[in-house]
């Protein structure tokens, strides 16, 4: 089971596969379309899936108004803007949203942020905080700054 990031633009009917929440960089991949999606240019959908075309139909039911077949799913943003079924996608968002949050204090201490330290679905993931403002992404959508280093 992999945790797939798909993008559906608006106006389109097919959602595109984005990348994995497990990769290095996922945390800025999912934030950056976060704001996109607030911006009314698209829906994020991230989803526990075998493969992108099994992803692709729990999209299509869920936007159907049919069963998935994931036990969680839950709407970030409304309506159905940022949507994430299954849980370990509902991890990634709360992984990405704490990451975010941790953004400035790597910064301060690190000097930098290194792409492996911005995965949003680790295991184990050092930056998920569990509680509600973790879980509906508070942290997400709100940059002060972005410096990346890919060592």
């Amino acid at each position: 089971m992999k945790t797939i990031i798909f993008w559906l633009n608006k106006g389109c009917r097919k959602p595109k596969q984005q990348g994995l929440a497990t990769a290095a960089g996922s945390v800025h991949l999912i934030d950056g379309m976060v704001g996109r999606a607030r911006e009314g240019k698209g829906r994020l959908f991230i989803v526990d899936a075998e493969t992108a075309a099994k992803g692709r139909q729990a999209i299509t039911s869920w936007r159907a108004g049919e069963s998935t077949g994931h036990a969680i799913w839950s709407v970030i943003e409304g309506p159905d803007r940022i949507v994430a079924l299954g849980v370990n996608a509902v991890a990634a968002i709360a992984g990405a949203a704490a990451g975010k949050r941790n953004w400035d204090e790597r910064l301060r201490t690190q000097g930098r942020v290194k792409v492996n330290q911005t995965r949003a679905l680790a295991s184990p993931n050092p930056m998920v905080n569990w509680n509600l403002e973790n879980v509906f992404g508070q942290g997400l959508g709100k940059t002060k700054g972005n410096t990346w280093d890919s060592r």
